[in-house]
């Protein structure tokens, strides 16, 4: 639920409803109370990951083993070559803790214990035309290895430990040395 400021009745549009179906992006007006905003979007059953018509939920996981932090080389645009946090689009029905899980075993092989959000990030990347070409909303946890040895899986092109002073050296995402300090003085 989303409170928004408006003088405007409510519409709620939902499963339950007897209307006929709602256009992508339904107008939203509420009262004095909360408003639930619904929007139903298909592309063959599933967003578009470039030029979406709504944000998209990424779940990522800072994961520590002593100092050494786990990164993986993208396989897939945004950033494509470059290294990230491991992570991915969060599921329907999957929480965003199972989804870092997830995605850090799918990614990288290795297993750990979820701890504290670290940050919530906005990533919207533009074309050369200034279009939005990709728009996340990135959530982040901070994590401690259990086990496992990194091997690169699903999008990943490769996965490995980075020690500090490796990390200095890499052309990383201002946002992503941000949440990686963030998460190391979470210790």
């Amino acid at each position: 639920m989303l409170p928004l400021d408006s003088g405007a009745a409510m519409r709620e549009v939902g499963a339950d409803s007897n209307d006929s179906p709602p256009p992508v992006n339904p107008p939203i007006a509420c009262n004095a109370g909360p408003c639930q905003i619904v929007e139903r979007i298909q592309v063959g059953g599933f967003m578009k990951r470039d030029y979406p018509n709504a944000p998209m939920v990424g779940v990522g996981i800072v994961c520590f083993k002593g100092d050494d932090v786990l990164l993986i080389e993208r396989g897939k645009p945004p950033r494509k070559g470059g290294w990230s946090l491991p992570g991915g689009r969060q599921k329907l029905g999957e929480t965003v803790r199972d989804c870092a899980l997830r995605e850090l075993v799918e990614e990288t092989g290795v297993e750990a214990t979820i701890g504290a959000l670290v940050d919530v990030v906005d990533s919207l990347t533009r074309d050369g035309d200034g279009g939005l070409q990709y728009h996340y909303t990135l959530v982040d946890f901070r994590a401690d290895w259990i086990s496992g040895e990194p091997r690169a899986g699903g999008d990943a092109a490769d996965a490995r430990w980075f020690t500090p002073g490796e990390l200095a050296k890499l052309d990383l995402w201002t946002e992503t040395v941000r949440v990686i300090d963030l998460a190391r003085g979470m210790a």
